[in-house]
């Protein structure tokens, strides 16, 4: 056995190694699971991040509701900047438009997750903003169809 075909065996394994881990960590949603929870410690900066990151996961496990993103006031807030015309509605275009920038991977907003009434209107009040937008930053969401 020559040592090139060691090297080959080496990369062999390596390559199999390397593809298994790639598979494992995005069927777990493990780099979703870590980019929420660094959003989460830099926007709310508890005084002892590992202890709020480790009640964050525990929540998970246990099914409890998950530390919000966004306060319902900021959500508020938010809405209010994209309303410029102060119409207490937004375009679904535009609702669409925030819910892809405030995604962790840039997702679009897809019907099925609509209320009819924006469906048939294609107008999104504050309420259904924030229903609609606060769902998508919640950690649950993170992980629905993560494997356990």
């Amino acid at each position: 056995v020559t040592v090139s075909v060691l090297y080959w065996m080496a990369d062999a394994a390596y390559d199999k190694q390397r593809a298994a881990t790639t598979k494992y960590v995005a069927e777990h949603k493990v780099p979703e699971l870590f980019a929420h929870l660094m959003q989460l410690v830099v926007h709310h900066r508890p005084e002892n991040p590992r202890a709020f990151m480790a009640e964050e996961v525990a929540k998970l496990q246990t099914g409890g509701e998950p530390t919000r993103l966004l306060t319902d006031d900021e959500l508020s807030m938010m809405f209010e900047l994209i309303d410029v015309t102060k119409q207490k509605t937004i375009s679904l275009a535009q609702c669409r438009n925030a819910y892809a920038n405030l995604s962790h991977d840039g997702a679009q907003l897809e019907d099925s997750q609509l209320p009819p009434r924006v469906l048939e209107t294609g107008r999104v009040t504050q309420d259904e903003f924030s229903a609609i937008i606060g769902s998508q930053l919640r950690t649950a969401n993170v992980w629905a169809g993560a494997k356990k």
